[in-house]
């Protein structure tokens, strides 16, 4: 896959392990978007930050009002679709972390705030900070999937459907 490192290896017991790893992509992704960051030398721990409400980020009063065209355009000239784009790849080839960060995102790409943007260089902070982790298979593992689900009870009210979700 492109920008994708794979290494693959068998331990002394005989396990093959397979690491994918796209630290290089990751690197020149973060060369781009570090112009736009305030903080570009802070390490994230979380995938997107944690006070941001994804119904703040263009619906602050809960109305179907948007972000000031002149803000939509500035982000837009950015390259916010770019930046989802680069987010999207990286998530599902080595970070799935990375996936409900770059789907919130996703739904602000038709008119993306500031406050929009300011989550997505969190984002590209926290893959530059775990760049090196990627994420690897082992043929010791379980052929059983395991399915995890975490609900909020707390969905969009102008609609009533889930803010997000991954397994």
């Amino acid at each position: 896959l492109l920008g994708v490192h794979h290494n693959t290896f068998t331990d002394s017991s005989g396990i093959v392990s397979t690491t994918l790893s796209q630290t290089a992509y990751i690197e020149d992704c973060f060369g781009h978007w570090r112009q736009y960051m305030s903080t570009p030398d802070r390490a994230e721990d979380t995938p997107f930050p944690t006070k941001v409400k994804m119904l703040t980020l263009h619906h602050p009063d809960m109305s179907d009002a948007r972000a000031p065209a002149a803000e939509v355009l500035a982000n837009h000239k950015r390259g916010y679709r770019r930046g989802v784009g680069e987010l999207l790849w990286i998530c599902r080839n080595t970070m799935p972390e990375l996936a409900p960060a770059a789907a919130f995102l996703s739904r602000m790409v038709s008119a993306p705030s500031n406050e929009a943007f300011e989550a997505m260089m969190h984002a590209f902070r926290y893959a530059y900070t775990h760049r090196k982790d990627g994420i690897t298979y082992r043929s010791s593992a379980s052929i059983e999937p395991e399915l995890f689900v975490d609900a909020s009870n707390k969905p969009d009210p102008r609609d009533g459907k889930c803010l997000g979700g991954h397994v």
